[in-house]
């Protein structure tokens, strides 16, 4: 029997007892122990019959927003956010769409214009510590004959008041913790990266990907990567990101010492569309006034490549 003989056979098999065995299920998203099992086996032959310094699959599919089954996962495990939990009036939504025979999911809305943050109330241990500061500068200024007591209280009650800090707008469609974990059963170290077939209206959006830490194991303690892509507006386009282009965040923030992505160990992936910081927003300049910015980005599919 010859090697595609024999590779077809044990496919076969893998196949018929995955169709015979009864799924345990989790979650609304999960996949069953088996089924895992049985893709790794496969990936295992593909990988024997491909030969040592050979990669078997040059690309596997994370997510496809295209498939027509009935059972297609499709958007089941996915959801949105927005900036309405600190004060922004934002909206977003994600669904499926058809168009042209083509069925990919859209994720769209507007984009608020910078707002207020809610301004937090302070403890009374913060009160207390403020008073302290504002007594020995009051003590420093009389002792130095400078200003009187009377003088700096007269500054503080006129500089009172909180200081108004403006939020940027975003809006975010995400997966649930845990879904790439359910999706993905085959060994991500041999990928480089990630390819996306997305449309996008020319803006900018971020792409992040939740990582189990290398240090602390466990979702409990996972690593934000992200990356960034601006697909033309109106035209579908596969855009690559290699992992190693990706940068570790902290609280939208890229920090200053950079790791490079434990990839093996994905949780989750998300696309956010961010406007514009206050400090950039220029729309009263240019007679826009205070209006929201639209936003709509279309995914087909979400493969990792080998060729990142």
């Amino acid at each position: 029997m010859g090697s595609h003989a024999a590779h077809a056979l044990l496919r076969g098999c893998l196949l018929g007892l995955r169709g015979t065995r009864p799924s345990v299920h989790t979650t609304s998203y999960s996949t069953s122990a088996f089924g895992r099992w049985s893709k790794q086996v496969s990936q295992f032959v593909d990988q024997a019959l491909a030969g040592p310094g050979r990669v078997a699959n040059t690309e596997e599919t994370l997510f496809r927003f295209d498939d027509q089954s009935e059972d297609g996962r499709g958007l089941r495990g996915w959801r949105v956010a927005t900036d309405g939990g600190i004060g922004g009036t934002s909206q977003a939504s994600a669904r499926s769409e058809i168009e042209g025979g083509v069925r990919f999911a859209r994720f769209s809305g507007h984009l608020c214009p910078p707002f207020p943050l809610p301004v937090r109330e302070k403890t009374p241990e913060e009160v207390a510590h403020e008073a302290r500061i504002r007594a020995k500068a009051r003590a420093e200024a009389a002792k130095a004959g400078g200003s009187t007591a009377e003088d700096l209280e007269a500054e503080e009650e006129g500089g009172e008041g909180e200081e108004i800090r403006l939020g940027t707008a975003f809006s975010v469609m995400q997966t649930e913790k845990g879904l790439l974990q359910s999706v993905i059963h085959f060994d991500m170290e041999p990928f480089s990266g990630i390819v996306l077939r997305v449309r996008g209206d020319g803006k900018k959006y971020i792409v992040s990907l939740r990582t189990e830490n290398w240090i602390v194991p466990g979702a409990a303690s996972d690593d934000n990567y992200q990356g960034y892509i601006q697909p033309k507006a109106g035209e579908w386009e596969e855009i690559v990101l290699p992992f190693d282009k990706f940068l570790l965040t902290w609280q939208g923030k890229v920090v200053n010492d950079q790791t490079l992505m434990n990839h093996r160990n994905l949780f989750s992936m998300s696309f956010a569309c961010v406007g514009l910081l206050p400090e950039e927003d220029d729309r009263k300049a240019a007679g826009m006034g205070d209006a929201d910015t639209p936003f709509c980005l279309d995914v087909q599919w979400v493969k990792a490549t080998v060729d990142a």
